[in-house]
């Protein structure tokens, strides 16, 4: 739940949206990567609010303006990924939408706070629109709300695994993930979207990962309608539940989100999790069996650059925090798993080291005080000097030395 500071923050109706985004960003220590865990928080806040005002009808001032103040948080924390077809919450803002027009012009409380997120969620969705937000606090924009709501073409965005085709008929148009919805096990849906959430945040039981497991095996697009597939969530959901996260994303591999999977998985950083999967991925299984060459070759090319940028830009945790020492040790960590790594794939001939000298060279030259780093880079160069003479790659095998953590 949201801390007594942040709900203060955001039921403020009196200041500007940007600027309360501004003062609640302005509490987290490392904004990218405490974003994610934030956002989750509002989500469930808003996702209580209107489940307890659904059921006692209880709204006033300050839960009007959280609500509106934090779905515009929820929209500004990715606006910097550009269209908000990337924005994780995607699915979210599109039930909302859906929810509010179908309440027509009923004037109840309960109803017009529902009008009120579906109109704000609509200048979202239209696209420049949402810019004249930025000069209304929340109690401006729900004196205004009537008749600021926009037509919203479905057929714009891209949701889950396919591009929408629907009605032209706003009031009528849902998602094609909604729709799926409606065509299976309503309970099944909102079971799973309930798992999974909680899945990023904490680890689950023993009996919520089978029963996790049971649903998205039965029906595959129980998974991929509810799974969010930003990089921050895939992240989160490896460190909580691994195990689950490796099925999860092994089984969405076989879908078709297969391509939207391969992209997520060359933004995730290298953490000890994450590394983990991906030498499941890579090693487990024959890549003819499961990843085509010129995938695996993607994908490597790709986490490895982004890998480095990543580390090269880390900043520990505030409570691991004490001194810069922490900070160059939050690194070290991170280089020695990447080359244990790139090591452990060597040693197993998943893959050629010249295929990818530039980015281990890259990686080594950066960090060379990490021994581990030092050791690759010492690989590296032999594999370049033999190059010239024989015209072949020695086997990866054969030139490894021991690496002591």
């Amino acid at each position: 739940m949201l801390s007594e500071k942040l709900i203060e923050l955001l039921s403020d109706g009196t200041k500007l949206l940007p600027d309360v985004v501004s003062a609640v960003i302005g509490t987290l220590y490392d904004p990218p990567a405490e974003s994610f865990n934030l956002a989750c928080q509002v989500l469930f806040t808003l996702e209580e609010i209107n489940a307890d005002i659904n059921l006692n009808h209880t709204i006033n001032e300050r839960i009007t303006s959280l609500v509106v103040n934090g779905e515009y948080l929820l929209f500004k924390l990715y606006e910097s990924y550009g269209k908000i077809n990337m924005n994780p919450f995607l699915s979210h803002f599109l039930y909302v939408y859906r929810d509010g027009l179908q309440l027509g012009v009923a004037t109840d409380a309960a109803s017009r706070l529902h009008r009120i997120q579906s109109t704000l969620i609509s200048l979202f969705l239209s696209g420049e629109e949402y810019k004249m937000l930025e000069s209304m606090s929340s109690f401006q924009f729900c004196e205004r709300f009537d008749g600021l709501i926009r037509r919203v073409d479905y057929a714009d965005f891209r949701v889950f695994n396919g591009a929408i085709g629907l009605p032209d008929t706003h009031i009528e148009a849902v998602s094609a993930a909604v729709d799926n919805v409606e065509e299976r096990n309503e309970e099944d849906y909102r079971l799973m979207r309930e798992l999974l959430g909680r899945a990023m945040i904490e680890e689950l039981s023993e009996t919520e990962i089978e029963t996790t497991s049971r649903l998205m095996n039965n029906d595959t697009t129980l998974i991929t309608s509810a799974i969010d597939l930003s990089p921050e969530a895939m992240t989160s959901l490896l460190k909580m539940n691994s195990d689950l996260g490796v099925s999860i994303l092994t089984l969405l591999l076989t879908t078709d989100s297969r391509t939207e999977i391969l992209d997520v998985l060359k933004l995730l950083p290298p953490t000890l999790f994450v590394l983990e999967m991906l030498n499941h991925l890579l090693v487990a299984f024959p890549p003819s069996h499961f990843l085509e060459k010129d995938e695996k070759s993607e994908l490597l090319h790709s986490f490895l650059s982004n890998a480095t940028r990543v580390i090269e830009n880390h900043h520990c945790d505030e409570g691991e925090k004490q001194n810069i020492s922490d900070e160059i040790g939050g690194q070290t960590r991170l280089v020695q798993l990447l080359c244990l790594f790139i090591q452990s794939l060597l040693r197993t001939d998943a893959i050629k080291l010249e295929d990818y000298i530039y980015e281990v060279q890259s990686l080594t030259i950066r960090f060379m005080y990490v021994p581990e780093a030092r050791t690759l880079f010492q690989v590296a160069q032999n594999t370049m000097n033999e190059r010239p003479k024989t015209g072949q790659t020695p086997r990866s095998g054969t030139r490894l030395t021991s690496v002591h953590g």
